[in-house]
């Protein structure tokens, strides 16, 4: 009897630690899932002030410029490639805040300014494969943001010349792919660029 009673025992403890365990594990996943909502739910906010930039009609423009940069400085470290691939996109579908992004960037530069070199970084590569692509009207968007950012004291005139000729020697180069009906594409490019 003694050692029915003791089997019956330990199983219901063992019961007992299970059913804890599983409480516990359950509470982890919920406390877990509930971090990674706050974080996707704050990165969701970030996103919109980049894309709301100048969206505003109570305030000046450079108020709005000047909120953002403090709002994304703090942040940047941690959210890097989130940040950096909303203000590429920003660039690319948002061609009229162009200015707005240009000057955002020049002040952004004089906080964190190895943030804004790894940037015009992706925004030269991206400026590339959109040609590559055939996606001029990306292209145009990105080379209209860089000449922003020289009016910014971001990119020198130079570095953006050198950039526009290595543009203008695409299609004469003789291993080019460029279909004949699209190279007058690569000097309207750079002209489209100008009165920014």
């Amino acid at each position: 009897m003694y050692r029915k009673g003791h089997r019956h025992s330990s199983g219901h403890h063992r019961e007992e630690s299970s059913s804890r365990r599983n409480h516990e594990a359950g509470h982890h996943r919920r406390r877990s899932t509930g971090r990674l909502n706050e974080k996707d739910e704050h990165i969701r906010n970030l996103k919109a002030q980049i894309v709301r930039l100048g969206d505003k009609t109570t305030t000046k423009m450079e108020a709005d410029i000047e909120e953002l940069v403090k709002i994304l400085e703090p942040e940047i470290d941690t959210y890097t490639t989130e940040l950096t691939d909303t203000i590429v996109d920003c660039v690319k579908g948002l061609s009229m805040k162009a200015p707005l992004y240009g000057a955002f960037v020049g002040l952004l530069y004089s906080k964190k300014p190895s943030f804004v070199h790894k940037l015009m970084k992706r925004v030269a590569v991206e400026t590339c494969q959109s040609i590559e692509r055939s996606e001029f009207l990306d292209a145009r968007s990105l080379l209209r943001f860089m000449v922003e950012t020289v009016n910014c004291n971001v990119l020198t005139v130079h570095s953006i010349i050198t950039f526009f000729r290595s543009i203008l020697k695409v299609p004469l180069d003789c291993k080019s792919q460029v279909p004949t009906c699209n190279k007058d594409i690569f000097v309207y490019l750079v002209l489209a660029t100008f009165p920014w």
